[in-house]
């Protein structure tokens, strides 16, 4: 019965562990400390123009990245905190960080 308990919380870590990185690697963009790089960063055409656009972009992405990413753990916390996750609640939880990425990588763009 303990490594059925043990189990869950491992599923439970591994699924509130995607926008918990998300939010920690967009932390740093978010402050502006990242400067322009071909490694790290929001790197598209626009964002690499300018140091004003590189950090235009890297600052709005970072925020809404450490910011969702943040919400988005929290989010699949609550949602995997009573019972063990099912199918329908790891996909729900796969869902929260598929649009925090998405919506981190959208803010980035409108800011390019």
């Amino acid at each position: 019965m303990g490594g059925d308990k043990e189990f869950a919380g491992f599923k439970r870590k591994l699924l509130t562990s995607p926008p918990l990185i998300i939010a920690v690697f967009s932390l740093p963009m978010a402050l502006g400390v990242i400067p322009p790089n071909p490694i790290y960063g929001f790197r598209t055409a626009a964002s690499m123009a300018s140091r004003e656009a590189w950090y235009s972009a890297n600052v709005s992405a970072g925020i809404t990245g450490a910011a969702l990413g943040a919400l988005g753990a929290v989010l699949i916390h609550s949602l995997l905190r009573k019972d063990p996750p099912d199918t329908a609640k790891a996909l729900m939880a796969a869902g929260i960080s598929l649009s925090v990425a998405l919506l981190s990588l959208a803010a980035g763009l409108l800011a390019s």
